[in-house]
């Protein structure tokens, strides 16, 4: 049976000392959950502050983003290296990184350097609300699995989060949240995308939502037996919020 995960993707938001309060006042909230796994994804400035306040406890720390080499000139960029002492998992081709041209060859050499540094990466993909209204999803999500997850063969290692881009919000009002039926649809169409890419791997593979997910919405998400967990992106932000969505 697929352990159901909950990530928060804090985004460029909080302070260290932010950090701190938001980690030991989740711990507080989330001490009794054992059925599930909880992923805390900071700034890279506060991913050793989350560690430490994160010690001993049920709660994992995730990165945003990582660059595919090791080392070398890649002025501002953070490799897998450097936080795998402190990580356990990574987030790579989020839509907010594509849509400033991050490509899925870049996603499929992050994921390959995240797998080798023994990183779980958090593969996003999503099609956008052009492509949704030309009815090119089905084509999108299968271009976007069949480049991220060319060469890839420890599939058992990783995690695709489903990401309408349509439904994020963003901090935009323009959004429309997609409905748990109509994600439960995509996650069966991605897993047998997957079954066809990897046979024998498509009922294995953990596949989670991303898309406006609150605490009135991610029981119903969580509750569909192809949705595997949620990537929390504004929610997450508030403690109080995401501790009643991990309990969901």
């Amino acid at each position: 049976m697929r352990r159901k995960t909950i990530i928060a993707n804090w985004k460029m938001n909080k302070t260290n000392d932010e950090a701190a309060h938001y980690i030991k006042e989740l711990r507080h909230k989330v001490h009794s959950v054992h059925d599930r796994d909880i992923v805390v994804c900071p700034s890279f400035v506060s991913i050793i502050t989350a560690f430490d306040c994160a010690r001993g406890s049920n709660i994992q720390i995730g990165a945003q983003d990582i660059h595919y080499a090791k080392s070398g000139a890649f002025t501002g960029e953070i490799s897998c290296q450097m936080i795998a002492e402190f990580c356990s998992h990574v987030i790579v081709g989020h839509s907010e990184r594509r849509a400033m041209g991050e490509k899925d060859e870049d996603v499929n050499r992050k994921a390959k350097a995240a797998l080798a540094e023994g990183l779980i990466p958090i593969i996003c993909i999503g099609e956008t609300a052009e492509q949704r209204k030309n009815k090119r999803t089905m084509q999108a999500l299968r271009t976007q699995l069949e480049k991220g997850l060319h060469g890839i063969h420890e599939t058992e290692k990783l995690i695709i989060a489903y990401e309408p881009v349509w439904a994020i919000s963003g901090g935009h009002a323009q959004h429309q949240p997609a409905s748990a039926e109509a994600a439960e649809k995509e996650h069966k169409h991605i897993r047998s995308l997957i079954e066809l890419m990897y046979p024998g791997f498509g009922k294995k593979v953990k596949i989670i939502y991303g898309g406006s997910v609150k605490p009135e919405n991610s029981k119903d998400f969580l509750s569909k037996p192809d949705i595997d967990g949620c990537l929390v992106g504004n929610a997450s932000l508030d403690v109080d919020l995401f501790a009643r969505i991990v309990h969901s």
